[in-house]
């Protein structure tokens, strides 16, 4: 750990000191192709050599090549695992299991403020940055490479699913803690689909613009960001711990092509089952069962457990 940070410190003191950062970024690129972490560095440095020429949209470029590049890492989903999407019943919600489509949006339509963490620190530390800009031409150079920074977070999209908690249990439904239901489920009158998505998937959407990536929440507790910097991985999957029961993982999506629609879509993914809530009403079961129809998709109907009627369980209906 400590001979990472000291790497990382010799780093970031060499690029302070290159003039031309650009051709720093390409000969390391050219060097160390698969040290992601390091030319993400080198690339948000390229970014702020832009902004000083007032060339704007190269160093926009090179903004987003750096939340490409800290991302592009080794890291690999659990692509054996099933994962669970809870939903209201909605025309958007029925419509996509019709196309077989997942959809993944900007996080301005999550319902906490504070999540993800990256997005209110950015308008936090744009804030902040905008008093230095006033004061010298470096503390411009870096308020103007935040606000690229954070209209390149507009091409974030990201999909919340959950995992059950007992591995050795398949990851059925009756192990994922049944508050979803109440909190994602529109109070269990919504249903809840489960995919597993396969390494296909990911090979598609994985390219040199792009990046497909699902990846766990953390609820450690520990602070992840202060008044000067922020790691984009952790900022983008860190929740509180108060949060911890969801076991929440979450797929997301970047585009550095600028197609900067509200929501981005993975085509041709079926959910292996659907599961209606325990007050889901015979009307919108109904649209489920056309939904899924000529569809290799099984169905089911959560109840009260007989055998323990503080539990729900499954009963499959198709």
């Amino acid at each position: 750990m400590e001979e990472n940070i000291f790497i990382l410190k010799s780093l970031l003191e060499e690029i302070d000191k290159t003039e031309d950062k650009l051709g720093f970024y390409e000969e390391y690129s050219r060097r160390y192709p698969n040290l992601y972490g390091q030319r993400a560095l080198i690339a948000k440095a390229v970014c702020g050599e832009f902004v000083a020429k007032e060339d704007l949209e190269k160093a926009f470029k090179y903004i987003k090549q750096y939340i490409y590049l800290a991302f592009y890492s080794s890291i690999h989903p659990q692509t054996n695992c099933s994962y669970f999407s809870f939903r209201g019943f909605s025309d958007y919600a029925i419509q996509g299991i019709k196309e077989s489509s997942l959809s993944l949006v900007h996080p301005r339509n999550f319902n906490d403020p504070f999540d993800p963490i990256l997005i209110a620190w950015l308008d936090k530390i744009i804030r902040d940055k905008e008093i230095e800009a006033i004061k010298s031409e470096n503390g411009k150079i870096e308020f103007e490479t935040y606000c690229l920074l954070r209209r390149a977070c507009e091409l974030l999209r990201i999909r919340c699913l959950v995992k059950a908690s007992n591995e050795e249990s398949n990851n059925i439904i009756e192990n994922v803690n049944p508050l979803m239901w109440a909190h994602y489920a529109a109070c269990h009158t919504g249903f809840c689909a489960q995919y597993k998505i396969s390494n296909e998937i990911f090979i598609k959407y994985n390219t040199e613009t792009r990046f497909l990536k699902l990846l766990p929440v953390s609820y450690d507790g520990e602070k992840i960001m202060d008044t000067s910097h922020i790691e984009m991985y952790r900022a983008l999957t860190y929740k509180d711990p108060i949060w911890r029961y969801e076991n929440e993982y979450r797929l997301i999506y970047f585009d550095m092509e600028e197609k900067n629609e509200n929501v981005a879509k993975i085509e041709n993914i079926d959910p292996e089952a659907i599961y209606l809530g325990y007050k889901c009403s015979t009307e919108n079961e109904l649209l489920i069962r056309k939904a899924i129809h000529n569809k290799n998709i099984k169905l089911f109907r959560m109840e009260i457990d007989a055998q323990d009627c503080a539990k729900l369980k499954k009963n499959r209906i198709l």
